[in-house]
């Protein structure tokens, strides 16, 4: 992932987008391992009607290097369990939906 990359996004826009994330703390701050995959991430949400943060059990509680965006941008976070408890309480302050698999 790159510039070229990225200058690609200028011609598109999406309802819906997916973004996968590598953490999201305790206090919400939604972050990646990789800062090229986060500016991709920051350049994707701005050109989408709604945004939902792909996330793995192993995201929450969790720290990483660059931000692509904060827990507020996001509209939705999917995960395959229900986040801890401390997740689910920011979600509803913050109106962005939980969806669980299970």
């Amino acid at each position: 992932m790159g510039t070229s990359c990225l200058d690609q996004l200028d011609n598109l826009h999406a309802d819906h987008a997916g973004l996968g994330i590598g953490a999201i703390s305790e206090s919400g701050e939604l972050t990646d391992h990789d800062p090229q995959e986060a500016q991709f991430g920051q350049a994707m949400i701005v050109r989408t009607h709604r945004t939902t943060v792909l996330a793995v059990s192993t995201t929450f509680d969790n720290s990483a290097l660059t931000k692509p965006c904060g827990f507020t941008d996001a509209n939705g976070i999917a995960s395959g369990n229900f986040p801890p408890e401390e997740f689910r309480r920011l979600a509803d302050r913050h109106d962005v939906d939980l969806l669980a698999a299970s």
